[in-house]
């Protein structure tokens, strides 16, 4: 019986070769052992595990996005209307501060 983290592995080599994984190629990469059905099953959960990961991820990236725009207004902002150049660099960088993730958070998104 073909079991699933034997169908994972095989799939994940494949992905990782630029090809999509199918029935065929992840049978002919286990040594043609294990039935299609199971395979496609197995198959099938390893493409909504990758579903879900890039879901996560896209969010992630987003988040990312949404909080640059924000640090650009606040930059824009205090510039533009200041003659304290030297006080507005410290306000903006307790700003930045305020907004930006932990290192551990934006070091484990890449």
């Amino acid at each position: 019986m073909t079991r699933k983290d034997d169908v994972f592995a095989a799939a994940d080599i494949i992905a990782a070769e630029g090809q999509m994984p199918s029935i065929l190629t992840v049978r002919s990469l286990l040594g043609d052992r294990g039935s299609e059905s199971t395979i496609c099953r197995h198959l099938r959960l390893w493409k909504s595990a990758l579903l879900l990961k890039n879901a996560s991820t896209n969010a992630e990236i987003d988040s990312l996005i949404e909080a640059n725009i924000r640090l650009k207004a606040m930059f824009r902002s205090a510039f533009s209307n200041s003659t304290d150049k030297a006080g507005d660099a410290e306000s903006v960088a307790e700003m930045v501060k305020s907004y930006c993730p932990k290192p551990e958070t934006s070091a484990s998104i890449l």
